[in-house]
C-alpha cells in the first residue's frame, strides 16, 4: 500500500505553482507536497511541505481529494503568507538521485498542455476554477 500524500495548490495572478521534475531523464510537473508523516493530518503535512519544498508558510482551505492504488493524496489550495520562494531545503535538494526540483508558475491552460502528476489533478483544479 502506498503512503497518504499533502500538497498545495498555490494560485497567484491566474497562474499555478509547480515544481519542474527531472528524473531519470524524464521531465515532468507535480504541486508540491509529499508524505503525510505518522500522527500529522492532511493540513499540517501539506504546509510542512510547502515550506520544505519552496521555502514558504501556507495557509491552506479548500481541499480537492485524490484516490490511486490504495492511497489518498490531498491537495489544498493555498496562499503564501511568508517565507521566501525558493530556498526550500528538503531532503530531495540534497540527493541527487532524486533528480531535480525547480519552481515553476504556470497559466491554467499551459496545465493541460504538459505531463503534470497526477493528471487526474488538473482536471479537479479545472473544475474548481470554474466553481469559484
Amino acid at each position: 500500500m502506498r503512503r497518504d500524500r499533502a500538497g498545495v495548490i498555490i494560485r497567484e495572478n491566474e497562474r499555478i505553482l509547480l515544481i519542474k521534475r527531472v528524473k531519470n531523464h524524464e521531465l515532468y510537473y507535480v504541486f508540491p507536497g509529499g508524505g503525510i508523516e505518522q500522527g500529522e493530518t492532511p493540513q499540517e503535512a501539506a504546509k510542512r511541505e510547502a515550506y520544505e519544498e519552496l521555502g514558504v508558510h501556507v495557509e491552506v482551505s479548500d481541499c480537492l481529494i485524490y484516490t490511486s492504488n490504495g492511497s489518498v493524496q490531498y491537495y489544498f489550495v493555498s496562499c503564501i503568507l511568508g517565507g521566501e520562494l525558493g530556498t526550500g531545503s528538503g531532503a530531495e535538494f540534497s540527493e541527487p538521485k532524486r533528480g531535480t526540483y525547480e519552481f515553476v508558475w504556470k497559466t491554467m491552460r499551459e496545465l493541460v498542455e504538459i505531463d503534470v502528476r497526477p493528471v487526474e489533478m488538473v482536471g479537479k483544479l479545472v473544475s474548481y476554477s470554474r466553481q469559484e
